[in-house]
């Protein structure tokens, strides 16, 4: 298995239809207690609150670390 950052997902945009072009970064916190974390951070640092609740929200949803 590979590790470190490579091409494993293709991301599309909502607003364009199209592929997103140069570096993306997905994170499944269902599935990796790191991405969890991150994004538990992220939602305590970003000045966007409405994304802020709707991140905790999505993470209490899940229903703990991972």
């Amino acid at each position: 298995m590979k590790s470190g950052l490579y091409s494993k997902y293709t991301v599309i945009s909502n607003e364009t239809g199209k592929e997103i072009e140069g570096p993306c970064f997905v994170l499944r916190p269902d599935k990796d207690h790191a991405a969890y974390g991150a994004l538990m951070l992220y939602a305590e640092l970003t000045e966007n609150k409405e994304l802020s609740m709707d991140i905790t929200r999505w993470l209490s949803s899940i229903g703990g670390n991972q």
